[in-house]
């Protein structure tokens, strides 16, 4: 019996090594993940980052789009009704004119003044243009133009959004200055000038953007999928496997605001523009609708994919985006006060990159090659649309104000941090000093 047991010790390792060995092995294994349960916690963590993200991205876009949509609105509506009021505090008041505007109107009447002045001019300028030359311009090139005319014009338009802002925010500073300050700086009149310039040329640039998305909608092929699903690719690519931190990430979520609220806007300009070409034919609505709503799910569906992804390679939490959207009430309910620094369209231009003046202008374009104003039903037909803009302003305005009361109401000053901070953040007062102002706005 020893010499057996000697045997089978003897062929043990090779019965274990064996194929025979593997097998057993394999069909008898055993593991426990609770013996490394702080990875396996992580892991798990990672999965809800990658399926909550959307969900609270579409919460922060919903936020920041109604901002975009307020601000865009402001400038149809409020904004000429303050500069009127405005100059008709000039009209009956001569002194003003005697003793110099500055000392009658507040700093906030004259750069809603000069807003309105500068956007009535560039609006007449870009009346002058014809979009169906820059089509006929266009139409027929092959598709590797129409993607390099895209990814350029993308560039420059987040390349100038920027620089647009500070320009703005230098006239305004420098309408307000006292006269012996002005000389340090460039004067008003070369600011002003300025102004001007980058507004026609950021206007300039969405029709461009506009003309490529037009002829990529009108081709047999289908090449719009193309251009915004490539676009896309790149998108993603570039923001996958970058390292991001916080801060960064909301100065991504804030540009995809931007640009999913820019793009459904050209194509709300697009489809009107191909509807006029057509005659307002209903029967075309069952070919652009749908090719719209592909481009919105492509676009969604990239934000989703990017975001999600980003947060999980970074290891940041879905959680940010409640802080972001902290900081978005934070930076409008500063800018209501009475002593603000600055208007919340500004707010919403330095924050997200939405600036309201040149697309104004694209939208003035593209209203005025759609329909033929003209008389007393075309003057009728403006009151109409004057009013519903107005309506949409004050609700879109009203549920905003008591949805950053609320938010704003529930949440403990100490869980406040600064996001992103750049030039506005020495505007922006702690959340202290708000809460007589929620409590009054209650």
């Amino acid at each position: 019996m020893k010499q057996i047991g000697i045997l089978i010790d003897l062929l043990f390792p090779i019965l274990d090594n064996s194929i025979w060995g593997y097998i057993k092995s394999n069909l008898s294994r055993h593991y426990q993940p609770l013996r490394d349960d702080v990875r396996y916690k992580e892991r798990c963590g990672r999965v809800s980052t990658v399926v909550q993200t959307p969900v609270e991205f579409e919460k922060f876009y919903l936020y920041g789009s109604t901002l975009c949509l307020n601000a865009l609105l402001d400038i149809f509506t409020f904004q000429p009704i303050r500069a009127l009021v405005a100059l008709f505090y000039i009209l009956i008041r001569p002194s003003c004119i005697i003793h110099g505007m500055r000392e009658r109107l507040t700093a906030s009447q004259i750069c809603d003044v000069v807003k309105i002045f500068v956007f009535i001019l560039c609006c007449c300028i870009v009346r002058h243009f014809d979009l169906s030359v820059m089509y006929h311009l266009f139409r027929g090139k092959a598709i590797f133009n129409l993607l390099v005319l895209q990814s350029i014009t993308d560039l420059v338009d987040a390349l100038i959004s920027g620089l647009g802002a500070d320009i703005w925010d230098s006239l305004c500073w420098k309408l307000t200055q006292p006269p012996e300050r002005r000389s340090a700086y460039f004067g008003v009149w070369l600011h002003l000038l300025l102004t001007i310039v980058y507004i026609l040329s950021h206007t300039v640039v969405i029709l461009l953007q506009i003309t490529a998305l037009t002829v990529a909608l009108n081709s047999h092929d289908k090449l719009v999928f193309t251009i915004v699903l490539s676009s896309n690719l790149v998108e993603i690519k570039t923001n996958m496997y970058r390292r991001i931190d916080r801060n960064y990430l909301f100065y991504i979520a804030c540009l995809d605001i931007k640009e999913r609220f820019h793009h459904s806007l050209l194509l709300f300009i697009v489809s009107m523009k191909i509807m006029t070409d057509v005659g307002w034919n209903p029967d075309y609505l069952l070919v652009i609708v749908p090719d719209a709503l592909w481009i919105l799910c492509f676009e969604i569906v990239a934000d989703w994919v990017k975001l999600a992804f980003v947060a999980k390679f970074n290891k940041i939490s879905f959680h940010e985006y409640h802080q972001y959207r902290l900081t978005l009430a934070t930076d409008m309910k500063s800018c209501r006060e009475k002593l603000a620094a600055t208007d919340y369209t500004d707010v919403v231009s330095r924050r997200i990159g939405l600036n309201v003046l040149p697309m104004g202008c694209v939208l003035v374009l593209g209203f005025c090659e759609s329909f033929n104003i003209s008389g007393i039903v075309g003057l009728g037909f403006l009151t109409l649309i004057f009013l519903g803009l107005f309506v949409m302003h004050i609700v879109s305005g009203t549920l905003l104000r008591r949805y950053e009361n609320w938010l704003l109401s529930n949440t403990k000053a100490d869980d406040i941090i600064e996001i992103y901070p750049d030039t506005d953040s020495q505007m922006i007062p702690p959340l202290e000093k708000l809460r007589p102002q929620i409590n009054k706005d209650e």
